[in-house]
Formats: C-alpha cells, structure tokens, sequence
C-alpha cells in the first residue's frame, strides 16, 4: 500500500514535469527483455475460500518501430504460484499475451491475444487442470516522463481467457480478466539497464461445477529491463 500511494504522488508530480520534457522516445528501447518478480502477490480466492501469499513472477520481450517508436509489439508470460495453508490447496496460473499496440504521444492503445494455463488442489486433491487458448482483448496505456530518464507507466489489460479445456473434462469456464498495473523505470545505466518497479492487480471470474467464483490478484513488484538500440 505504501508503494502504491508514493507511485500515486509520482503520478502527480509528473503531470506538471511531463510539459517540460513530453517526448518519450528516448526511453523505448528498439528491442527489450524484461522480468520482474512479485515481492508480496496476494491471492483472494473464492474457489477456495481463503486468501494466501504467495509469488510470482513476470518476464517479456518487446520491439517498438516507426520514426518515434509509435509501434509496439510485445510478448509477456505472467506465472503465479500460491499456496493456500488453511485448506491445504494451491493455484498454479501462467498467462501469455501477444500484445500489439500504437503510440498517440503518451497514449497507447491496442490489441491482446492470449493464451492461459491453471491447476488448483484443495485438501491436497487435484481440482483441476486446464489450458485456455484463443484469448483476445483490448490494452491501453499511459506513458509520462519523469525528470533523470524516468518513466512512470499506467496499463490497463482486458482478455477473454478463449476456449478452455479441462483435461479430466471436468465443467470449467473462465471469465475474461481485467489487469491494471501503476509502475515506474529508472535509469540504472545511460542506454541499457532500467530498474523498474510497481503496483499489479488482476481479477477474473471462474465457473467450476456449475458454480460461480470471483478470484483476485494484487502484487508489487521489482524487476529489471534490458534493451539496446538497433
């Protein structure tokens, strides 16, 4: 919480030094590889009726092309693992996303086509195991620059999870997701390494045996990019 209220004061600061220096360019690298890992990644679950910490992790590959980089294109593999405790269970989620996107100044928008994967146990049987392809969905975001080569981003993500197929062929559908993820990048060296860190939710709904299900996310995260100019 406290990361996520200094990120909300950065986001105000910025509005007003953003005017000074409003091109980004020079902070979107032609080719990047990025990971990051979530510190603390709490997860609220209806399914199984607890709520866990656990982690999770996040790595990605990214172009961006045209005369200001004003096209992106993205790759981006989210994985979390949890252990629920008091009801000796786990979920296990890995979500894949081809991201291609279009830069209007600070604002991008664009399209996601993603795949999933989910296992969860409980009272240490399996519950279930699928794998959703065939997901898509819209992606915007908010780039504002920051005094010393910073960057502070705003994303909004919405995908459908496709077609799901259990593999015991139990009856499960999962509802599309909504990620929203309020971070920031910071030079560690002139043209190659940024530390970047931040503030990710995630929700989703799932139906499991004819019964419905709300389940959650909220992670802060730490990472690094690295990316280099062709």
């Amino acid at each position: 919480m406290r990361l996520l209220i200094a990120l909300l004061m950065l986001f105000g600061s910025s509005l007003t030094s953003f005017a000074q220096s409003p091109e980004i360019t020079s902070e979107l690298k032609t080719f990047s590889v990025n990971f990051d890992y979530g510190l603390s990644t709490t997860y609220k679950s209806k399914l199984l009726e607890s709520n866990d910490v656990g982690s999770s992790t996040r790595y990605g590959l990214g172009i961006n092309a045209g005369g200001r980089k004003q096209l992106g294109v993205s790759y981006v593999v989210d994985t979390s693992v949890v252990a629920f405790e008091t009801v000796t269970g786990s979920i296990t989620s890995t979500w894949t996303d081809w991201i291609i996107e279009y830069r209007f100044w600070l604002i991008s928008l664009g399209v996601v086509f993603g795949n999933n994967y989910f296992k969860a146990t409980k009272d240490s049987a399996d519950l279930f195991e699928s794998y959703g392809v065939g997901g898509y969905g819209g992606y915007f975001s908010l780039k504002i620059p920051l005094p010393a080569n910073a960057l502070l981003h705003f994303d909004y993500t919405t995908c459908a999870a496709g077609t799901v197929t259990e593999v015991d062929k139990k009856t499960l559908a999962i509802g599309s997701r909504a990620d929203m993820d309020l971070g920031a990048q910071v030079n560690l060296t002139r043209k190659m390494f940024d530390f970047v860190f931040g503030y990710r939710t995630r929700a989703y709904s799932m139906t499991f045996e004819e019964t419905a299900y709300a389940e959650s996310v909220v992670s802060t995260y730490l990472g690094i990019r690295m990316g280099s100019e062709f």
